[in-house]
């Protein structure tokens, strides 16, 4: 009877410290989960700021597109007319 019990001892420790590491393991896991969840979050939050404020950031690209083009329609017409400048 006292080999049973011992065995069952033994067992039932080596199932809690087993039950025990697979929770330590599920939590740390889970942080892991958190992270995802925050980004997944955040990206949210700029769609909704982006679908808010859509017509002030068009103007703002359309903006900077514009003198990007009127700079390089200036370099191209300066180099296509063929002169040298020293």
């Amino acid at each position: 009877m006292k080999k049973f019990l011992t065995s069952a001892y033994v067992k039932g420790s080596y199932a809690l410290y087993s039950a025990k590491e697979g929770f330590k393991r599920f939590l740390k896991e889970e942080k892991g989960g958190s992270e995802i969840i925050a980004v997944i979050i955040l990206v949210a939050i700029v769609v909704i700021l982006a679908l808010f404020f859509r017509e002030q950031l068009g103007n703002l690209v359309n903006s900077i597109w514009g003198s990007i083009t009127g700079k390089t329609e200036g370099i191209t017409a300066e180099f296509g007319s063929g002169e040298v400048h020293g």
